[in-house]
């Protein structure tokens, strides 16, 4: 668990206005999240009340530390009413928990840009419009839900290096007796090191949302629990250099990150603030690769939900005045300390800009094809990776009722191979029947979706569902 000792506390120094700041923020609560120990293939999750609750309040935090006059870090130049959305990006990447994400992103926003009065307009016939509930305030997002460490080879091959490693085997040794003391509360979920990331999500979802479990955990379980969960994502999402495979959670963050310091900089460009919103892999790894971990070996630890790193651009103070950067961080909503200032690279103070760049910009992953170099993919147009760029938000639809039985109705109208596709188009080349290969196309897709998402929701409902749940009741209630 992140607890940033007093002394790491920092008076800041004095500089003139800010500019600009970009800030990384953790989805909020949700419901149990189960990851495979091997691959971390992501299972379905959905969002809490208290989760987009608490992202809500983080958004009412971030406005009043930059869009309200008076604060050390208001950003002058920026409208704080009703938003420009030239001004202000929001980036969200799912990092497997998906919509979860997306959620926080829609609640932080709430909170950071709250419905306005002023959020109208006057039409050509004089008549005056005020947007929906008040003034709300449509943002637009970008939303990437790939191009990370989900199907990655070579990240599972570090994973598997970390498993085998001397420090892992003597954490297991020494973590063995609690194993077997907490297996009673866990439910029939394997007991070891290399599982301790589902028994600890397990057991904080029910001390959070079950009364009769919370009242039976013995006190310290959860703590140790934590404790080794954060020694085993610590592991997972660092390694030994910055562009190395165990910090890809932080390479694939760092370009829009870094294109979005550098856009801040720029005089003529109208960026002003930058939303990130994720998960807390990205977190672990950047805190490795900047070397903050080196001064707060407390930042290689699972960030709580709710958290927050803020990149703030500030120039400089005559004579001095170049860009430099600022760090600051917030251990979640609830964090008694605030923000607070860290110092990335060993610096006692704010790091100028271009060295920072210099110093991180090569561990980006700034392309499609990189990531699949990186990661040993072999074939990039088989895994649909996308690093950034735009996605429309993505509902279900349920034709014929129910989408098992739209994969039975559909089956026959796919196209499963490129050598059917040649046979189709060979036989007539008309219009219509170009617009009906393209048709079957998008249906054999469509088909291939809805029975992955089946067999996930399948092999999740295994891993977490009600069998489960009717067996820990039982054995609560004895």
């Amino acid at each position: 668990m992140i607890q940033l000792r007093l002394e790491h506390l920092c008076l800041l120094p004095e500089m003139s206005d800010i500019l600009g700041a970009i800030i990384i923020a953790r989805n909020g609560d949700r419901l149990t999240y189960y990851q495979d120990p091997v691959t971390y293939a992501p299972s379905l999750t959905d969002s809490t009340a208290l989760g987009v609750t608490d992202l809500h309040f983080l958004g009412t935090q971030l406005r009043s530390e930059y869009l309200t006059p008076g604060s050390a870090s208001f950003i002058s130049s920026i409208s704080g009413d009703v938003a420009d959305t030239q001004q202000v990006n929001v980036l969200v990447k799912g990092g497997g928990e998906g919509h979860v994400v997306f959620d926080s992103a829609i609640a932080l926003l709430q909170g950071l840009y709250p419905p306005n009065p002023k959020n109208k307009l006057t039409l050509a016939n004089g008549e005056v419009v005020t947007a929906p509930l008040g003034g709300y305030q449509y943002i637009p997002l970008e939303t990437v839900e790939s191009g990370d460490w989900t199907d990655c080879p070579a990240f599972q091959r570090h994973i598997a290096s970390f498993y085998s490693s001397d420090a892992f085997k003597t954490k297991a040794k020494d973590a063995a007796g609690f194993f077997q003391n907490v297996e009673p509360y866990i439910f029939g979920r394997p007991a070891t090191l290399e599982n301790i990331w589902n028994i600890y999500d397990f057991m904080n979802t029910q001390f959070t949302y079950n009364k009769t479990y919370a009242d039976s955990l013995p006190p310290t379980y959860l703590n140790q629990a934590r404790a080794l969960a954060d020694f085993h994502e610590s592991g997972v999402y660092s390694d030994t250099h910055a562009n190395e495979i165990g910090n890809i959670a932080g390479r694939t963050l760092l370009h829009p990150v870094l294109d979005a310091v550098e856009r801040v900089a720029l005089n003529d460009d109208p960026l002003k603030l930058m939303l990130v919103q994720t998960t807390y892999q990205p977190f672990i790894s950047l805190f490795h690769q900047t070397e903050m971990t080196d001064e707060h070996p407390e930042l290689a630890a699972i960030p709580n939900f709710g958290s927050a790193l803020a990149i703030e651009l500030r120039r400089g103070a005559p004579p001095d005045t170049r860009d430099f950067l600022r760090f600051k961080f917030q251990n979640g909503t609830s964090d008694a300390d605030g923000w607070r200032i860290l110092h990335a690279f060993g610096r006692r103070g704010d790091i100028p800009l271009t060295e920072f760049v210099y110093r991180i910009e090569g561990a980006a992953i700034t392309s499609s094809k990189q990531w699949a170099e990186v990661c040993s993919v072999v074939d990039l147009t088989l895994s649909g990776i996308q690093v950034a760029g735009k996605t429309s938000v993505r509902r279900w639809v349920q034709p014929f009722g129910h989408h098992a039985e739209f994969a039975s109705r559909a089956e026959g109208a796919k196209v499963a191979s490129n050598e059917q596709w040649v046979r189709m188009t060979a036989r007539n080349t008309s219009v219509q029947l170009t617009l009906c290969v393209i048709l079957v196309v998008v249906v054999s897709g469509i088909v291939r979706a809805f029975r992955a998402r089946r067999a996930h929701t399948q092999y999740f409902h295994v891993l977490q569902g009600e069998s489960d749940q009717t067996r820990g009741e039982a054995q609560m209630d004895k």
